[in-house]
């Protein structure tokens, strides 16, 4: 027995589909967090594109366009990138779009934001010679909040107004402690304490050039 078939037309599976169904984000205030999905498609006949509904600048998507040949079939990695300037949730819509294959799929988005943590940096050495200039960092690198010292006892070390140390004593030691507040977007800084040797040293001395 034979059978015969006749017009018989072959079309390839067109479809736009993300392993997700959405994104969620625990961001830290002015902390970059990145999320990545894959994007497989099939039969494209255009460009695909991939923005956040809202235009919100806290966001980038990469790629934000893909670049398709008639009929391509592939799978991308998507990366969404979250960077919050304020400690407040977001919720957004990923777009998908394409427009000659009548693609407009939407991914909702949601987070969660939390302070950013601080610390104090120390690059003093654990003894100091009078003869040598020593200044304190007056700002936090990470947030640019002032960073506040404190001496054990003043009457062998201050600070100047440009949080130069100022040596009142030698052969002696002194202890700094340093602190540095958090505010609504920053935590506290852990404290850190030093406890400092101070000696004399010896100076500088500078030869004469010899003339020619």
């Amino acid at each position: 027995l034979t059978k015969k078939y006749k017009n018989i037309e072959v079309t390839r599976a067109h479809f736009c589909d993300p392993d997700v169904s959405s994104l969620s984000f625990e961001g830290q205030y002015n902390t970059t967090t990145r999320k990545t999905f894959k994007l497989t498609y099939s039969n494209a006949q255009d460009d695909i594109e991939l923005s956040i509904k809202s235009g919100n600048s806290e966001f980038a998507v990469s790629p934000a366009v893909i670049n398709v040949d008639c009929g391509d079939y592939a799978t991308k990695t998507i990366t969404v990138s979250y960077t919050p300037n304020a400690i407040e949730a977001d919720n957004e819509i990923l777009v998908i779009k394409s427009e000659k294959d009548g693609w407009n799929k939407e991914i909702p988005i949601s987070t969660t934001v939390s302070k950013r943590s601080q610390y104090i940096p120390w690059e003093m050495r654990d003894s100091v010679a009078t003869v040598q200039p020593y200044t304190l960092a007056e700002v936090n690198p990470v947030s640019g909040l002032p960073i506040t010292y404190e001496i054990d006892d003043e009457s062998i070390l201050t600070l100047d107004e440009d949080n130069r140390l100022v040596f009142l004593q030698v052969d002696t030691a002194v202890t700094i402690r340093a602190t540095c507040p958090g505010n609504a977007n920053y935590n506290d800084a852990e404290p850190v304490e030093h406890r400092i040797k101070i000696f004399k040293g010896l100076a500088t001395l500078t030869l004469p050039t010899p003339e020619k």
